[in-house]
């Protein structure tokens, strides 16, 4: 049950960088603002896919590792 968990967040993360990739270069190409503040929107959505990439990243190291004992949690 443990690694089907970790392998559904690495699915959701993989998806989820993918999908905000594509939303930053609409961001790009369209040169997207903020509807009130004028605030460029490309920055924002690179952070975005920026950390969703580092979640990627560690969710990966943590399911390549051994599984946790049961009974205590690891971190």
């Amino acid at each position: 049950a443990w690694l089907a968990g970790e392998l559904i967040l690495v699915a959701f993360l993989a998806v989820f960088a993918w999908e905000g990739w594509k939303f930053y270069g609409l961001a790009v190409r369209f040169r997207e603002k903020s509807e009130q503040a004028q605030i460029v929107l490309a920055p924002w959505k690179l952070a975005v896919f920026s950390i969703v990439c580092l979640c990627l990243v560690l969710a990966l190291w943590r399911a390549l590792r051994p599984p946790p004992r049961s009974g205590g949690m690891t971190i």
